[in-house]
């Protein structure tokens, strides 16, 4: 009786609906982050960088190292020192808006294993990394079963590097990502 009410209400909802917040499109099963434009014709200023960056939500962390690269832009609009409303240099304005200019809608199966019969085992690989831009850790997952295998990207997380930090010291950060992860 409860699936029979699961499977009516699942065939009800709209395609695509939403799951975490994102486009879920139920006929191809995948998980849709569309990319919003920085509108042109607003002022680049810290305010509006950090207002954009902070309209990302990416729970699964599949855009972490491209948001990196635009958390890492803010950074330098800070050493600036300029108010929040001010204009930023016209350098980093150029990179703020190349950065935003390749953003783009990213579409990921929601599933690792698709349309596949029994699995016969399940790996999870972690990886880390660090560098003096950022730190990030990677799960991914690789199934196997009776014909083949299938890899997919679980999650991820990423952090710009704290400054005048050691790359030993930044790949032990990047570890303890990895090891909560």
């Amino acid at each position: 009786m409860g699936i029979e009410l699961l499977c009516l209400e699942s065939e009800s909802m709209p395609n695509p609906s939403k799951i975490l917040g994102h486009k879920w499109n139920k006929e191809d099963d995948t998980l849709e982050l569309p990319a919003k434009p920085f509108p042109h014709e607003q002022p680049v200023t810290k305010r509006t960088i950090l207002s954009y960056l902070g309209t990302v939500y990416d729970p699964l962390g599949i855009i972490s190292p491209t948001m990196a690269e635009g958390k890492h832009i803010y950074r330098k609009t800070c050493d600036e020192k300029k108010g929040w409303n001010a204009d930023v240099s016209t350098h980093l304005k150029n990179q703020w808006l190349k950065w935003t200019k390749q953003l783009k809608d990213v579409r990921i199966p929601r599933s690792v294993a698709t349309s596949i019969g029994e699995m016969e085992a399940v790996h999870l690989h972690i990886f880390a990394d660090a560098s003096i831009l950022a730190c990030c850790a990677v799960a991914v997952a690789v199934v196997e079963h009776g014909t083949g295998v299938a890899k997919g990207l679980l999650t991820s997380k990423s952090r710009i590097s704290k400054r005048n930090t050691s790359i030993a010291r930044l790949e032990l950060v990047s570890g303890h990502m990895a090891a909560n992860m």
